[in-house]
């Protein structure tokens, strides 16, 4: 995972994610509530946590957010399959559910 370092798009990126770092940068100036914004154009849930990683990690924030996506994607990954198992019983069905969650 840290083999991400090298590219130009680990700390600077492009899209949809600059506008999450732009809006998370701007709540940890101190905006919160987003007073004085326009409203948001995408779920503000990520940048609200964006903002409190970063007022936590500072300069690694980057390499916690990936962190913190690991983890989510694994718990979700493990619920796809507990869901799975106690819907078809299925073992079978629920690995590859679990599975293609992964990919």
């Amino acid at each position: 995972m840290l083999g991400i370092d090298d590219s130009p798009l680990f700390a600077h990126p492009p899209v949809d994610g600059l506008t999450y770092v732009q809006q998370a940068d701007r709540l940890t100036a101190g905006n919160w509530l987003g007073v004085g914004e326009p409203p948001f154009w995408q779920p503000p849930l990520y940048p609200h946590l964006l903002g409190m990683q970063w007022q936590i990690f500072g300069d690694q924030l980057f390499h916690a957010l990936r962190y913190l996506q690991i983890v989510v994607g694994s718990l979700a990954c493990a619920l796809i399959w507990v869901v799975e198992r106690r819907t078809i019983s299925n073992p079978l069905a629920s690995a590859l559910a679990a599975i293609a969650g992964a990919v």
